[in-house]
């Protein structure tokens, strides 16, 4: 099946297609969407924006699926919408043994980062609590902490790293066959990773440690390449998130960029763009479900 087209305006609202989806969809033979989304602080603005966006119920859990009020980065986050449930679950890239400055401030004491330990030991709770039974959907991504982890890796190195197939290697064994042994009945989707703001690229609060910028855009094509590629060989279907945001830049600017961490930021969408990529994520999970 095709991934769904979009009209050219990439920069405008879509809150009214996006529920419009929902609404068409509300009791598909009666089926729930549960739907788990897998990676980094960018799931977590793109469940947060459009569940703003469509008047949807938001709150945050801890790691053992209890209410959590307090402000936590690394937390699941949950949305709620009709029949629709979105649980969205941090990750810290492929990267065995993995570790940087920024991680410390999204984990509590003793909780496990290190995939797939990490799927294996939160998931099956989370997901009954949250989403009420196993996901019908999981939408997984992996690139921007595995850039990040990587880069005290001198360049030769890494460059061996992610074309000498260990890259590919780990995003096999540490989180799509996990996932698929976890949920065998789910659909795998994958994003491509996409660019950041340029002001982001040596921004003080991602740079500690590193030996070099970790979001080169060369390197970030490159990642994103390999980790579609592996998708592929996981029969995941391969959303293009990296395309669509290229293809907003290219109309309206850095804007499709929301100015985080001291005004600065550029690694996370602005809400309306992260409604736009949400609608062509919803649009092929319920199509999905036809």
């Amino acid at each position: 099946m095709a991934l769904p087209t979009h009209p050219p305006c990439h920069c405008c609202s879509h809150e009214q297609e996006l529920l419009s989806l929902l609404r068409r969809k509300r009791t598909p033979h009666g089926r729930e969407l549960r739907i788990l989304v897998i990676g980094d602080s960018q799931e977590r603005h793109l469940v947060l924006d459009a569940c703003k966006a469509i008047g949807g119920r938001y709150h945050m859990l801890d790691m053992n699926g209890l209410p959590r009020l307090s402000d936590c980065p690394g937390c699941p986050h949950v949305c709620e919408h009709s029949n629709v449930r979105t649980l969205q679950f941090m990750t810290y890239g492929v990267k065995p043994n993995a570790s940087h400055a920024v991680t410390a401030q999204h984990i509590n004491p003793g909780e496990t980062t290190e995939l797939p330990e990490r799927l294996g030991r939160y998931l099956p709770n989370l997901t009954e609590v949250a989403l009420r039974g196993a996901p019908t959907h999981v939408l997984a991504h992996s690139g921007l902490w595995d850039l990040l982890t990587l880069c005290s890796t001198r360049h030769a190195a890494f460059q061996t790293i992610i074309k000498g197939g260990e890259y590919s290697q780990w995003l096999s064994e540490r989180l799509w066959t996990p996932l698929r042994l976890l949920y065998p009945h789910a659909n795998l989707m994958w994003r491509t990773v996409p660019p950041v703001a340029r002001r982001a690229v040596h921004t003080g609060y991602i740079m500690k440690g590193c030996m070099r910028p970790p979001f080169d855009a060369g390197d970030i094509a490159l990642v994103s390449r390999v980790g579609e590629m592996a998708a592929a060989a996981a029969s995941a279907v391969v959303l293009p998130l990296a395309k669509l945001v290229d293809a907003m830049i290219a109309e309206c600017g850095e804007g499709v960029f929301n100015r985080t961490v001291g005004g600065v930021g550029g690694w996370h969408l602005a809400p309306v763009a992260s409604v736009r990529w949400w609608t062509l994520a919803m649009r092929w999970a319920l199509l999905e479900t036809l």
